[in-house]
């Protein structure tokens, strides 16, 4: 979780100037119980909050299937 928040805040660095910045996290519903998840949401959020955060609660075979397509969570 610290290493996506890390790559996030990177990419919202790189950003800077742009007026809407979207970071999609992609969760399983296990992990979105973790406290710790929470708290570094919240952070982020608190950190950066012009950036949109998309959370994505899927089956861990469907979020591997979404990164390997490059998809962005849509149902067609």
């Amino acid at each position: 979780m610290q290493e996506t928040a890390r790559r996030a805040r990177q990419d919202l660095d790189s950003k800077q100037g742009a007026l809407n910045s979207e970071v999609t996290i992609g969760i399983t519903p296990v992990s979105s119980l973790l406290k710790p998840l929470v708290g570094s949401l919240t952070e982020f959020q608190r950190r950066h909050p012009a950036a949109r955060l998309r959370i994505l609660e899927m089956r861990p075979a469907q979020l591997l299937e979404q990164l390997r397509q490059g998809g962005d969570g849509e149902r067609a």
